[in-house]
């Protein structure tokens, strides 16, 4: 994946190459609208900066090999009329992760996220989609770790 990173209103390319490994557990809780569940997120890299003409990256920062590992608790409520192509209903997910040196990664901090999808139909054809995603860092996340 190759993208800009900015400083001081000033692009730095950089290149993040490696291994991503994403999953999530989700159980409903008997017959109501609730789930709970778990998710776990690696991701190991090399990561690459190319500053061109942009600010000076000093030596060390130009190739970087990181590693990533998170957990997160989930709490969600689901009314949508279908989870794939919805017409009607609200998903609400609240996440906590914890990202750790002591799993074997390079970095701690935690992430709350919130996202809201919410699905209401305009005439018989039409299906009007709003999502809201928010989060946040706490402690000492690496610069693509941030919202």
């Amino acid at each position: 994946m190759t993208s800009n990173f900015f400083v001081q209103d000033a692009p730095i390319e950089f290149e993040l190459e490696g291994t991503l490994v994403y999953q999530s557990l989700k159980f409903r809780v008997g017959n109501s609208r609730l789930l709970f569940g778990t998710s776990l997120s690696y991701f190991d890299a090399t990561n690459r900066f190319d500053s061109g003409s942009g600010p000076s990256v000093p030596p060390e920062f130009l190739t970087v090999d990181l590693r990533q590992i998170g957990v997160a608790a989930n709490a969600a409520y689901e009314s949508r009329d279908n989870v794939t192509m919805p017409s009607r209903g609200q998903f609400v997910e609240l996440g906590l992760w914890r990202y750790e040196e002591t799993l074997e990664g390079d970095y701690d901090y935690w992430k709350p996220t919130l996202r809201f999808l919410s699905f209401h139909p305009v005439g018989r054809r039409f299906t009007l989609g709003l999502r809201l995603d928010v989060a946040t860092v706490g402690g000492d996340p690496p610069f693509f770790g941030f919202p």
